[in-house]
């Protein structure tokens, strides 16, 4: 399907008649007769719009009412809408994918890069919406609508709210626009150039993470480079309501500006940050910075630019300012208690009661006795069974305290003159506070640790099974089965072949859906923002840029895509892969059995071309003689038209031969079967062998009961006849064969002896691999041996076995099985 085209009607303020040059190039199309939808869109010539109302097409005139299933359901050619801006592009986006062209106005303030330069610099039109850079420039079309500043400003002047703008405004205004649709032209014409950049902006909930977003959009758009986003979260902070709402926006805000948002969880950012962008190959990375002393971390030495550049050699960083610091203060947000942090609290206030307890007890016992210890074997304890290190150092605090007022003279005072009290209990406080940060992070890492050695338990566990299986509907179902056991959902498997799904949903909202993805290689549905209202994800399966298949998950919710992004989209990647091995598995066996089949061709060429050159040649002589010797007599006439009719009746069947091997079908090399009785087909085979050959000796022995087996009939009795007729011919002093048909579990076995001498069996073997040209009977004939070999292929066809074997005494016997197959789908 042809993609629509966008055309923009743009301009470098309000009241400059785009919509009215707009819908004055609509009158246009409607008279060529196209169809068109008409979204809000109308201008201030009342002629006009009083004119394109009596034109009887659909008119909407609430943007909200712009919903995609109406507009495809209307199968416009063109739907025109007024400021862009206003609509959602993911909507247009799908609607120029199914060939339906737009047809839209609009500002150049109202383009998000030129609305924050315009913003900064007149402290202006901060409200307004605002659509991506690289939207603007991968519209097909943008046509320019200009008009002097002098009378834009007259025009202007009725309306209140354009009272602040001057004509050295809106003289700026023309410069910017101007210069935007000459980056456009330049953009249109280098769009195809790929290049070898890639950006990454690393983002955190700070004050400069959307202005980096922004600055990297810009860029990586100005140098024709794919950008990334990526934001880590730690295991502490990984269901923090206020970290979620942000990754929400900044994901939001990526995808708006035309990039991907890369989620990662670990505790260790620095390490996952530097590693993440070795594996991706980053060629560009944007850090925000801001100037504030970091509290968490007041003594660190090596910053993240320095680790980043020691790191990776050769890569670009570049660092954003946070231009609000020292303007913005930091502003306390109380978090409501949760009940693990009331069961923390309770939990250190005991276990601090219990160490006072033991303490007065041995105090009452003995005066030598360290108090401190106990206190801090209470701290280790208190940091082991509780969340975070806060416990572990108030109860230090607290512990010092108590300590001073009830174990070091004077009692229940704090003015403590032993100065070794004072020495002691100081080293044992920070030592508790090393201890207890210390085990919180252990603790933390063994947390991160575990989840990350269940995630690759899984993944070894799923990769493993893979291997095992080597059919492709075996590899879907362990994959369903697989997000089965995670989520409790079922998942679908849709072939995609040439962007085209080869077995589409039921639901036609589904339909959409999984068409969008195909297009976009995204995924959708419930457990995402886009199409949200269906009740499945669908998520593609990529392998080298190019979409081979699709799954469907139930059960997922956007929360839960989120915990196990990277698994499923582990999983997604080894099954895709794991299909295309079997696919071109599947290709080389193809290219394998066409390069045989090649062979055989060219051999089956080269002997027919021998065997019917040689009666021919006879043929030709025997009647020259007849014609042209005049001396000869009545019985050498005889003799040689009846040699003349022998060779015919070989050519014939020759002929026969060839023609049955029409009856297999080349591509599929295999044959149309029906259910045929077994009895008939021999007995039909034997009486035309006897036709030909009265004098031949032949015992058939067949089952008892009725034999039904799936075949081509015709086939098969050619199969039998060569085989018989070659036995008569080519044994040597034969004086019996014998026709049997032996019944097994899963197949049935033909097989035609004799009991004479034959020629020699290696001879046989290679005449059924490459159709040698080898000596039979007497006289030294020479045949190819055609007739064995198309029974061989007929058999192969059929999907049974054709082979020989000589007999114990004297004799050859030659077999074939044919498969039983299930009798219920030939009925």
């Amino acid at each position: 399907m042809q993609r629509g085209k966008l055309k923009i009607f743009f301009s470098y303020f309000y009241k400059t008649a785009k919509t009215k040059a707009m819908l004055s190039e609509i009158i246009e199309k409607y008279h060529l007769k196209y169809r068109v939808l008409i979204i809000d869109a109308q201008c201030d010539d009342t002629q006009m719009n009083q004119e394109i109302i009596h034109m009887n097409h659909i008119v909407i005139d609430d943007q909200l009412s712009f919903n995609i299933n109406s507009i495809l359901k209307m199968n416009p050619e063109i739907v025109v809408i007024d400021q862009i801006e206003n609509f959602d592009l993911y909507s247009i986006e799908k609607l120029l994918e199914v060939g339906i062209n737009i047809y839209a106005t609009l500002n150049v303030f109202n383009i998000l890069s030129m609305n924050q330069y315009l913003s900064e610099k007149f402290n202006i039109l901060t409200h307004e919406k605002t659509v991506p850079d690289y939207f603007f420039n991968q519209a097909d079309e943008v046509e320019f609508i200009d008009i002097p500043p002098k009378e834009l400003l007259l025009r202007l002047e009725p309306y209140e709210q354009y009272q602040w703008v001057t004509e050295e405004n809106l003289k700026y205004f023309r410069t910017i626009a101007l210069d935007k649709l000459i980056d456009h032209n330049k953009y249109s014409h280098k769009k195809l150039i790929e290049s070898n950049l890639q950006f990454l902006v690393c983002i955190s909930p700070s004050p400069s993470a959307i202005r980096s977003i922004e600055w990297t959009a810009r860029n990586a758009q100005a140098f024709y480079a794919s950008w990334k986003a990526l934001y880590i979260t730690t295991n502490k902070h990984k269901n923090n309501i206020q970290d979620i709402k942000k990754i929400e926006e900044y994901e939001n805000k990526v995808h708006e500006l035309g990039g991907e948002f890369v989620r990662i969880t670990a505790n260790n950012i620095d390490a996952a940050i530097i590693e993440y962008a070795k594996l991706t190959g980053v060629t560009n990375m944007v850090i925000g910075k801001s100037r504030t002393v970091n509290y968490r971390f007041p003594f660190r030495l090596t910053t993240l630019e320095s680790k980043i550049i020691n790191a990776i050699k050769g890569i670009e960083l570049h660092i954003i300012p946070n231009y609000d610091y020292g303007t913005k203060k930091y502003e306390y947000k109380p978090k409501k208690t949760s009940s693990r942090v009331w069961k923390d609290i309770l939990l250190s206030v005991l276990i601090t009661l219990f160490a006072t307890a033991i303490c007065f007890l041995i105090n009452f016992n003995t005066d030598e006795f360290n108090e401190g210890l106990i206190y801090l074997m209470a701290v280790l304890l208190i940091s082991r069974f509780t969340k975070g290190y806060i416990y572990g150092i108030a109860t230090s605090f607290i512990s010092f305290l108590i300590f001073l007022y009830l174990f070091v003279q004077p009692n229940f005072t704090f003015n403590v003159s032993q100065v070794d009290s004072w020495v002691t209990f100081g080293i044992i406080f920070i030592t508790s506070i090393m201890t207890s940060m210390i085990t919180s992070q252990i603790k933390s890492d063994k947390e991160s640790n575990v989840s990350a050695i269940t995630e690759l338990e899984k993944l070894y566990t799923f990769n493993q099974e893979l291997l095992k299986v080597d059919d492709k509907l075996e590899i879907i179902n362990l994959m369903k089965a697989f997000f089965k056991n995670e989520f409790g959902g079922e998942s679908t498997f849709y072939d995609i072949d040439n962007n085209q799904i080869v077995n589409e949903p039921a639901q036609n909202d589904h339909i959409e859906a999984v068409q969008w993805m195909i297009i976009n290689h995204q995924e959708v549905g419930n457990a995402t923002k886009l199409f949200s209202n269906i009740d499945t994800t669908y998520f593609p399966i990529i392998i080298s840029k190019k979409i081979i298949g699709a799954v469907s998950i139930t059960g997922l919710n956007l929360q839960t895509f989120k915990d196990y992004d990277y698994l499923i989209r582990v999983i997604l990647y080894q099954t895709g892969l794991a299909i295309e091995k079997e696919t071109l598995k599947i290709h080389r066996q193809k290219l394998s059995e066409i390069a045989s089949q090649e062979i055989v061709r060219s051999n089956l060429l080269r002997s027919v071309s021998h065997d019917l050159r040689t009666p021919l040649t006879s043929i030709y002589g025997m009647i020259t003689t007849i014609i042209e010797q005049e001396t000869i007599t009545r019985d050498e006439i005889v003799n040689n038209l009846a040699s003349a009719r022998d060779d015919i009746q070989w050519l014939i069947r020759m002929i026969e031969n060839l023609l049955s091997i029409t009856r297999i079908n080349q591509e599929t090399q295999k044959v149309m079967k029906n259910l045929e009785v077994v009895e008939e087909i021999v007995s039909e085979s034997v009486i035309r062998v006897r036709k030909r050959f009265p004098k031949a000796k032949i015992k058939v022995k067949i089952p008892n009961d009725v034999l039904l087996v799936p075949m081509d009939g015709t086939l098969i009795e050619q199969v039998i006849i060569n085989l018989l007729e070659n036995t008569i011919k080519h044994g040597k002093n034969v004086q019996n064969i014998i026709l049997s048909v032996d019944d097994e579990q899963d197949k049935v076995i033909f097989k035609v002896s004799d009991d004479g001498k034959y020629i020699d069996l290696n001879k046989i073997e290679n005449l059924l691999k490459d159709t040698q040209t080898i000596e039979y009977g007497d006289k030294g004939t020479k045949h190819s041996g055609i007739g064995l070999l198309i029974c061989k292929t007929i058999i192969q066809a059929h999907q049974g076995q054709f082979s020989f074997y000589k007999n114990q005494e004297n004799g050859i016997t030659f077999y074939f099985t044919l498969p039983k197959g299930d009798h219920d789908e030939f009925k």
